[in-house]
């Protein structure tokens, strides 16, 4: 709106004669008036698509990266929805800061489940390949933790790959079994040591004992491979 040159009155921008007085208006300003407001309403337009084009390209980063990462976990597993052998704790990593980028909060969620179930089962392979041999049998330096960590790491798969629980629970089980066994027969040993009221022949009657059943742990754990 402008006022009219003479009674002051407000009358559009285009306005060339005033309604209310007769006065003819000054055309060239009403042109200036009227290409500002063109102006405006272009900056405005121009605003408001760039707007709408920063909006588009953010979804579609979003969407990108939801797809690299449903791609890097997809990656991690077998059509048996087991860890793939080359699965190593770098590349684990590698797609935890993958999935760290996701932006949708479902996504995410659903992703880093994924991720803490690869995880486990990287845990439960490489713990039981620590501490068993190739035919089974435990190795000396098996601690309580070890086991433990072990079956922790299944309980987390269970519910999720019961294939992966079946396989491996089994190797578990046998190898807390021997530990048992082992522990049972250290303290044996110790007790047989520091009992000094048996003879030499007597002390290496009862060693040959408890090593022949040390033989025999081995014998039944390769029985169950």
């Amino acid at each position: 709106m402008k006022k009219c040159s003479k009674c002051k009155k407000k009358i559009s921008d285009d306005t060339i004669i005033c309604n209310f007085c007769g006065e003819q208006q000054d055309i060239s300003r009403s042109g200036r008036a009227l290409k500002k407001n063109k102006k405006k309403t272009l900056i405005i337009s121009l605003c408001f698509v760039g707007l709408l084009v920063i909006l588009a390209g953010g979804f579609l980063y979003m969407q990108h990266q939801n797809e690299v990462a449903k791609k890097d976990v997809a990656a991690l597993f077998d059509s048996d929805n087991l860890l793939k052998e080359d699965v190593t704790s770098d590349k684990l990593a590698m797609v935890n800061r993958t999935v760290s980028k996701v932006i949708n909060p479902q996504v995410k969620k659903s992703l880093q489940e994924d991720l803490i179930t690869a995880t486990s089962m990287l845990n439960v392979n490489e713990g039981l390949k620590a501490i068993l041999n190739d035919e089974n049998i435990i190795n000396e330096k098996v601690t309580t933790k070890q086991l433990n960590d072990i079956k922790d790491s299944l309980d987390k798969v269970k519910s999720v790959s019961k294939k992966f629980y079946a396989d491996n629970i089994k190797s578990y089980s046998s190898a807390q079994q021997q530990y048992n066994e082992y522990i049972k027969l250290v303290k044996e040993i110790e007790a047989l040591y520091k009992n000094t009221n048996i003879n030499e022949d007597t002390s290496r009657a009862i060693y040959e004992k408890l090593m022949s059943r040390n033989e025999k742990i081995k014998n039944d754990s390769l029985k169950k491979t």
